[in-house]
C-alpha cells in the first residue's frame, strides 16, 4: 500500500521497531455452513487454502503475509526483500515480529462501533475531503454520544 501510494518517493525502509513484537487485529475466516451439501469437501478446500504451502504461494503472488505459523520459516518468506524499501529484509523482519506476538488485543462489545466512528471521521478528512479536522471531530463526538457509551 505504501509503495502504491508513494510512488516516486525515495528513502522508505522497514525496521523492527516494536521491541515486544507487533500486533494482530485478526483476519479473515473461512466457514462451512452446516446446511451445505458438500461439507467435507468444503472443509478440505478450506484446509488446502489455508495450508502453509498455499499461503507461501499467495505471498509470492500477491504479497499476502501468511497467517500460519508454520509458514514463517519458509525460505521464500525469509529471503524476501523489496527494492522500494531499500532492499530491507521484509520477510525476515515480519516473520520475526510475528513470532513475538503472544496475545490478541481485547475487543470489547463496542469495538466495531467505535472503530467505525473513528474510521469514518478520518476518512471524511483524509480520503473524501468532505470535512476539515475540527468539523469531522465534532461529528465523531456526536456519533460517540449516539452510541450511548459511558
Amino acid at each position: 500500500m505504501v509503495e502504491g501510494n508513494a510512488a516516486g518517493v525515495e528513502g522508505w525502509d522497514v525496521a523492527p521497531v516494536f521491541p515486544g513484537g507487533g500486533g494482530n487485529w485478526g483476519g479473515s475466516y473461512l466457514t462451512v455452513p452446516t446446511q451445505g451439501e458438500h461439507q467435507e469437501e468444503a472443509k478440505a478446500l478450506a484446509d488446502w487454502l489455508t495450508a502453509p504451502e498455499q499461503q507461501i504461494k499467495a505471498f509470492q503472488t500477491k504479497g499476502n503475509f501468511p497467517s500460519q505459523t508454520e509458514a514463517l520459516d519458509d525460505p521464500a518468506l525469509l529471503d524476501y526483500t523489496n527494492e522500494f524499501f531499500n532492499d530491507a529484509p521484509i520477510g525476515q523482519i515480519y516473520s520475526d515480529m510475528s513470532k513475538k506476538i503472544e496475545i490478541s488485543p481485547y475487543k470489547g462489545t463496542n469495538f466495531f462501533a467505535i472503530t467505525t466512528v473513528v474510521t469514518d471521521a478520518l476518512t471524511r478528512v483524509d480520503v473524501d475531503n468532505t470535512d476539515d479536522a475540527d468539523s469531522s471531530w465534532d461529528k465523531a463526538l456526536s456519533e460517540f454520544d449516539q452510541l450511548g457509551l459511558e
